[in-house]
């Protein structure tokens, strides 16, 4: 998009251009005086001019009723103003001004009316060619993102990796009586897996599905937890019983996470449930038939755990029948950034922020870091930085991420335990003094529980100075 900006206050314009052109990567021209830009519109191809109201000689309203008089009448114009008056928000916009902003410029509102303007006009393009990087992240988004599971949403399947775990899955979905182990570190996507298994390619799987935790149950309580219980089965046992949740899942699946912590001595007695297809109730004298896909998840090793004997082999080789495996995020580098993008998307409708594209930087940051957390610890990472700032592009500033490889060379004050007067020295190669007023604002701010009038008085500062640094640390730099 090619972007014309129009103001004699140079320090206006220069901030508007800056953001523009550096932060939206279009292409940008300016001028400081109303008939010039008119002259430029006349020989230029626009697709938006940003002009002020009040400049000498021709002014922001008659510049814009010259453009829609003229040739060139399908070009966009954006009014921004210091001075509020109705009168000419209502002229301005009966001379078909697209938008009319106020000054100081909220570069949020003006990114908005430019998302508007390049729906309107292109509706086929993406993004502007300045970010092609990202355009082919956004493109493999679209393409590659699967129809909904239920329970987690759209999913995406960016990597070669990935998409065989997901066929496999997809596949398994028509064997429900064969037992399912999936193997994988924490925070890989071990349930959204035996949701695919559950529901199928198509999503239309029928019957419950089960989730329960193997280490979030007391050892004492497992059996009655998994099988269920007669009356009286047991001291302190509720009337009329209880439904375990192998009985819940009948029809269906039962998810057994973390299945390395099931107890020692109900081992035994799981694996005959699988083998015979049979379940009886503690405390009960029949038992009922089986109708039940299970599905076993760790992130331990079982086969070391066998060689301890801390976990049956009969009962590994049982669920072992079939075996998914999912690779760890690092060894599947090809799905880092679009599944950031899926992230950032979602979280950003979510959180009502402006968050489109994820620029190089960032990228760079994701792409380098171990993600120790896996696919879990990304989307967290992306929702952290959603609900912290607020910008069109995703910057590295914006994200926070734990592992030692992404550390970056920020101001040598950061280290510092306590920041006081007098007691911190200046990094020798300079310092970002912008970045560490956000930081201070926003670490100031959470130290607050978000109490604006306890932040304002903690930083000695007015609520309206407050609300006007929350202003650029939302918007990655100062307002426009």
């Amino acid at each position: 998009m090619k972007i014309l900006v129009v103001d004699d206050d140079d320090l206006s314009r220069e901030a508007v251009v800056d953001f523009l052109a550096n932060d939206l990567g279009f292409e940008v021209d300016e001028s400081a005086r109303g008939d010039e830009a008119l002259k430029m519109v006349s020989s230029r191809d626009y697709e938006l001019v940003v002009s002020d109201i009040r400049m000498p000689g021709l002014q922001g309203l008659e510049l814009l009723q010259k453009i829609k008089a003229g040739p060139k009448h399908d070009v966009a114009v954006v009014l921004m103003t210091g001075y509020g008056d109705m009168e000419n928000v209502i002229a301005a916009l009966r001379a078909g001004a697209e938008d009319y902003l106020l000054k100081p410029l909220n570069i949020e509102e003006l990114a908005v009316v430019i998302d508007r303007v390049r729906a309107r006009q292109n509706p086929t393009d993406d993004l502007p060619p300045q970010l092609s990087s990202n355009d082919e992240a956004v493109r493999k988004l679209r393409r590659d993102t699967l129809p909904e599971v239920p329970g987690f949403g759209r999913i995406g399947v960016f990597s070669a990796e990935l998409r065989r775990v997901v066929s496999l899955a997809e596949r398994l979905h028509d064997y429900r009586s064969v037992p399912l182990l999936i193997e994988g570190e924490t925070g890989t996507g071990k349930e959204l897996v035996a949701r695919l298994v559950h529901f199928g390619p198509d999503r239309t799987g029928t019957g419950p599905f089960v989730s329960i935790n193997c280490s979030a149950i007391p050892p004492a309580l497992f059996e009655s937890e998994l099988f269920g219980y007669e009356r009286g089965a047991f001291t302190g046992a509720a009337e009329p019983g209880k439904v375990g949740h192998l009985e819940l899942a009948q029809g269906g699946t039962l998810f057994l996470d973390e299945v390395g912590d099931l107890p020692g001595d109900l081992q035994p007695k799981f694996l005959r449930v699988l083998q015979q297809r049979e379940v009886t109730r503690v405390g009960g004298t029949s038992s009922y038939s089986l109708d039940v896909r299970v599905i076993a998840a760790t992130n331990r090793n079982l086969e070391e755990m066998m060689n301890e004997g801390a976990f049956r082999r009969d009962l590994y080789y049982r669920l072992n029948v079939g075996r998914i495996a999912i690779p760890p995020l690092r060894e599947r580098p090809d799905d880092i950034i679009p599944l950031a993008q899926l992230h950032l998307e979602e979280f950003a409708a979510r959180y009502h922020r402006l968050f489109r594209f994820i620029g190089d930087d960032a990228k760079e940051a994701l792409l380098t870091s171990e993600w120790t957390g896996n696919a879990r610890e990304l989307a967290n990472t992306i929702e952290r930085a959603v609900l912290l700032h607020d910008a069109v592009v995703l910057r590295r500033e914006h994200i926070s991420l734990s592992s030692e490889s992404m550390s970056v060379d920020l101001p040598a004050v950061h280290e510092l335990p306590v920041l006081r007067p007098g007691s911190f020295e200046l990094p020798p190669d300079g310092l970002d003094l912008e970045l560490l007023e956000r930081e201070i604002v926003q670490k100031a701010l959470a130290m607050m529980d978000g109490n604006k009038s306890k932040t304002a008085d903690y930083l000695r500062v007015s609520r309206s100075a407050l609300y006007t640094k929350l202003s650029k640390s939302r918007s990655g730099g100062p307002e426009r």
